[in-house]
């Protein structure tokens, strides 16, 4: 199977990599555990052309969603910045089927007697800080890594500590 037609399109599909930055959107997808914080499918991306998901516990027939960012309160809500608190990873299929509902609304709506924990988990998410970034260079050999694993899920074993000169 290959995942090379899908792309990360974005807030109202933009293309997904012109309005954050690589390395914020990568943090947020690992401060979220690379799984879509509504349903917990566990959600990959292409990097360099290669698919990698690096969520773990990843059940065997589970193939990885399309991993995209979803803003809690939308645009079209008022929100109009694009701050980690207000970004959490969101399969493509959750972040089509809500497009600007409202996260309650919606959570009651998809989730029924199950939003209360669909809403602690985004509460979490929004609430915990990003991952540290550890500069540019060791940030791109985390790509490269993640670039060689395979598609079965499982992270990599380690980071390779680069010096990025700081």
């Amino acid at each position: 199977m290959t995942y090379s037609h899908i792309r990360d399109r974005g807030a109202n599909g933009n293309g997904g990599g012109k309005w954050i930055r690589p390395t914020k959107r990568w943090r947020i997808y690992d401060r979220d555990g690379w799984r879509c914080v509504w349903c917990q499918h566990p959600v990959g991306t292409t990097i360099k052309g290669a698919w990698t998901c690096r969520a773990t516990r990843v059940p065997p027939d589970w193939s990885p969603a399309q991993a995209t960012l979803d803003h809690v309160v939308p645009r079209s809500r008022g929100r109009t910045d694009n701050h980690e608190s207000n970004l959490v990873t969101c399969c493509l299929d959750c972040n089509d089927q809500r497009k600007d509902s409202s996260a309650v609304a919606w959570a009651f709506a998809r989730f029924g007697r199950q939003a209360y924990k669909v809403l602690d988990r985004l509460i979490d998410a929004m609430s915990r800080p990003l991952p540290p970034s550890g500069g540019r260079a060791k940030f791109l050999a985390s790509v490269s890594a993640a670039c060689h694993s395979t598609v079965s899920g499982q992270a990599p074993d380690s980071t390779p500590e680069v010096s990025d000169g700081s």
